[in-house]
Parts: structure tokens; C-alpha cells; sequence
């Protein structure tokens, strides 16, 4: 299966390093001895990255991909999709530009801020013919039946010719999506006008109009891991809590007490960390009070969904000046200098019970 990640360059490669730190990440790989068999896929900007630093990306063993006009290509042919933000609308795009170029390949798809916890050619292995998006994220797609991407393609079409029409007879389908976001993976969404990848793929496979293969099957194959999109919600996909957190070695585990036997323990690897937004920004505000807010060190640690807070009006102007949210800070942060262990508790995790 071909390893891809899709990215773009609006800067350069310091930007581009800082936002989703690939060189990092392909170097904590060869430390660990992981495999860094990924093609790097730039839908724009792979005239923005220096020779030197593509040099660096290839000498770790990423392939580079100008797709540029492959991308041009399909922005102008969907141009309704200019109502969006550009972010939005190159993660609309990125599943048709892999598709061209990796035609009738079976691909594993990485988002660019994924940190690898497990050897990338081992999970190649693990969920080698599976087909499914994780827990309705597309940050972690295996495509193992390419008829996925005619399926994308065709429901595609119909979205971007009417967008509102298409919406709006999506949010009639949306009833029962409680279910289907335990039994299909196909995740959850809010807003009645469809805007993102995300969104459009937890409605397709909400409604069974794109190939996903069941949650036990794919578990099976996972069974050796902990496995989660955001790591803000672990508690959605695992109910085996309380959970102990440890690094071996570079590598991550949880440890827990199945709640179907009192002698039934497991220790699993974490697969992956998808740093995501959100928990980028929640791992930042631990640095901030380590650095800055010495007196809130102590307090469980909320998420930004408490907006009035003291703390976050804090994090928010510090932000402006201090670099400690970047990805690149965050990740050298957290897995150079130490690990999750004073995160990983029941006393700073923002909910109870999770962790031990």
C-alpha cells in the first residue's frame, strides 16, 4: 500500500515545517526505527520549499509530489467550491488529486499531523485489505477498495453542482446519526450546509453511499493497539477507563483494567497521535501554565469549550507573542524534552474518569 500525505506550501518550509512539522516527524521515525516510506503529495507551493529542505525531506525517505496542476486542474473544474475557505476546499480536492495520481493503487491516507506511535510499514501490514475512514476523521483513511474513490467522485459531482439542494437533502437523511456514528464510524456533524471533507464523508457514510468496512473487522486487525481520532475523545471509542498512561522507549502505552474481569489487564500501544487543532491547543495551554501561569499548574485542565474562562483570555494574548502553540514547539515539547504522563491524569484531564 502507498503511504500518502497531503500537503501545501503558502510560505515556506520554516511555515510549512512550524504548521505540520514533517522533517520532525520523519526524523523521531528513523529514531525509532520506523519507516519513512510516505510520498508527500503538494497540491501547492512545492516551488515555496528551498532545494535544501527538500533534499532533507527525501534523504529520510519521503517522496515529493509536485501536484500543483493536477490540483489547478480540478480548483478550476469545481470552482463552486470557492465559497469555501481554501483549507476546505483543498481537503475537498485531495481525495481526486490522489486518485490521479496513484490511480488503481491501494493507499493509506495520513493527515500531516499525524506522530507515528507505531511503524508506519506495520500498520501497512495490520489493515492491509481493510477499507474505512477512522471514526469518521479522515486524517487516517485506508483505501484498500480503489472503488471508494469512483464512489467519492460520483457523490462529489452531485455536491458540488448544487451545493444548498445537496445540503439540504443530506440534513433530511441526517436522523439515526447517533447510531451509525458507533456502528459505521461515520462520525458526527452540525452545520445544514455541508463545508468540509469531513462533514461530506460522515454523510456518505452515514447513508451508505461509500465503502466502509465494519467496525469489528477493522478492530480485529487493530486489536494490539488503542485507537482513537482525537485525543480529546478517547473515552467515545474505548470503554475500558480508567486508563494509566507510560512511554518506553519513545513509545507510548496505556494500561487498564477491562471492566469484564477483575484479572483482565492489557498494556497497547497507542497507533497514533493525530495533533490535531484542538489538542495541539490543549497540550499548548499545559506549556503556557508551566511557563507562564505557575499558579494554575494544579487545576484540571479545561478545553477551550469553557470560552470565558480566565485562563483562555490569557492563552489567547499570550499566543500573539509567544510561540509555544506552534506544532513544531508542541511536538519538541512533548515528545523530545518529555512525555503525556503529568497530562495523562485524572487530576489535570479535563474529564473524570478517563485516566487513572
Amino acid at each position: 500500500m502507498k503511504n500518502v500525505i497531503v500537503r501545501w506550501c503558502y510560505k515556506n518550509e520554516r511555515a510549512f515545517e512550524e504548521f505540520a512539522p514533517l522533517k520532525f516527524v520523519g526524523e523521531r521515525n528513523q529514531k525509532l526505527g520506523f519507516s519513512n516510506d510516505m510520498h508527500i503529495v503538494l497540491l501547492d507551493g512545492f516551488d515555496r520549499l528551498s532545494e535544501h529542505y527538500k533534499i532533507s525531506l527525501k534523504n529520510l525517505g519521503y517522496t515529493l509530489h509536485d501536484a500543483s496542476k493536477s490540483y489547478k486542474y480540478f480548483e478550476e473544474k469545481y470552482h463552486q467550491l470557492h465559497r469555501f475557505t481554501d483549507y476546505e476546499k483543498k481537503c475537498f480536492l485531495r481525495w481526486l488529486v490522489i486518485d490521479q495520481i496513484f490511480f488503481g493503487e491501494k493507499i493509506i491516507h495520513y493527515d500531516g499531523d499525524i506522530v507515528f506511535n507505531e511503524d508506519p510499514e506495520i500498520i501497512s501490514k495490520k489493515v492491509a485489505g481493510k477499507t474505512f475512514v477512522l471514526q469518521g476523521c479522515p486524517a487516517f483513511t485506508v483505501i484498500s477498495d480503489v472503488n471508494w474513490f469512483e464512489q467519492y467522485i460520483k457523490a462529489f459531482d452531485e455536491f458540488a453542482n448544487n451545493i444548498e439542494a445537496y445540503s439540504e437533502n443530506a440534513w433530511k437523511q441526517r436522523d439515526g446519526w447517533e447510531v451509525t456514528f458507533r456502528t459505521r464510524w461515520s462520525g458526527s456533524r452540525f452545520k445544514k450546509i455541508i463545508s468540509s471533507d469531513q462533514d461530506f464523508l460522515s454523510h456518505l457514510m452515514h447513508t451508505g453511499q461509500i465503502k466502509q468496512d465494519s467496525i469489528e473487522s477493522i478492530m480485529l486487525s487493530l486489536k494490539d493497539y488503542v485507537v482513537f481520532q482525537n485525543p480529546l475523545f478517547i473515552h467515545f471509542y474505548d470503554d475500558n477507563a480508567p486508563f494509566s498512561y507510560q512511554r518506553e522507549n519513545g513509545i507510548d502505552y496505556f494500561l487498564c483494567n477491562r471492566q469484564d474481569g477483575k484479572k483482565c489487564f492489557y498494556k497497547k500501544k497507542v497507533l497514533l497521535w493525530h495533533m490535531q487543532s484542538s489538542f495541539n491547543f490543549y497540550l499548548s495551554k499545559f506549556i503556557m501554565r508551566r511557563k507562564f501561569l505557575p499558579f494554575f499548574i494544579f487545576n484540571r485542565l479545561s478545553t477551550d469549550l469553557e470560552y470565558k474562562s480566565l485562563e483562555k483570555k490569557i492563552n489567547v494574548k499570550l499566543r500573539r507573542f509567544v510561540n509555544y502553540s506552534r506544532r513544531s514547539y508542541v511536538y519538541d515539547y512533548f515528545f523530545n524534552k518529555t512525555d503525556f504522563k503529568k497530562i495523562f491524569t485524572n487530576k489535570m484531564w479535563w474529564k473524570q474518569g478517563v485516566f487513572k
